[in-house]
């Protein structure tokens, strides 16, 4: 989502953590109902990034865009290594129990804590916060749009 910033064109752009680094000059970024804009310069800007775009020279270009949604095509991203997702592809995912298949809930939010991030799960069982962490994600499947975990110890037995 963005919000203009300053007189110059610039922009407040809401990105996930996991695509900040993939915001660099020359990356055309999609807006909602407004057109293809070329990036001139990004850099980090508390929660987001302050983005100049070379169309957009005054405040006014910059309110143009405001509340609207930033996208780019998944081919233009740099690929991902093995085991290692952006965050889109995992909100929305539905997350599964690796010892019966049953549904535990759908990723809302990919939260990054340093250490490793979480997901944040909204299910039966309320909310549930997961560690994505070797031996509790047991598989990502990003073509189907589930996670399978292994929920020993995240959710009790009655929850299941």
């Amino acid at each position: 989502m963005l919000r203009p910033h300053g007189v110059r064109g610039a922009v407040l752009l809401g990105v996930d953590q996991s695509l900040r680094e993939t915001v660099v000059p020359g990356l055309e970024i999609d807006i909602e109902d407004i057109g293809s804009f070329t990036v001139e310069s990004a850099s980090p800007h508390k929660t987001g990034l302050l983005v100049q775009f070379r169309e957009m020279n005054d405040r006014d270009d910059a309110e143009r865009a405001s509340g609207r949604w930033a996208s780019v095509p998944r081919k233009t991203l740099p690929d991902t290594a093995a085991g290692q997702y952006y965050d889109f592809e995992l909100v929305g995912a539905e997350v599964k129990s690796a010892a019966d298949g049953s549904t535990l809930g759908t990723v809302r939010e990919v939260i990054a804590t340093g250490a490793n991030d979480v997901y944040r799960v909204e299910g039966p069982a309320g909310e549930l916060l997961i560690p994505a962490v070797e031996g509790v994600v047991i598989e990502v499947d990003t073509e189907t749009g589930t996670v399978t975990v292994d929920p020993a110890g995240l959710v009790s037995p009655d929850a299941q």
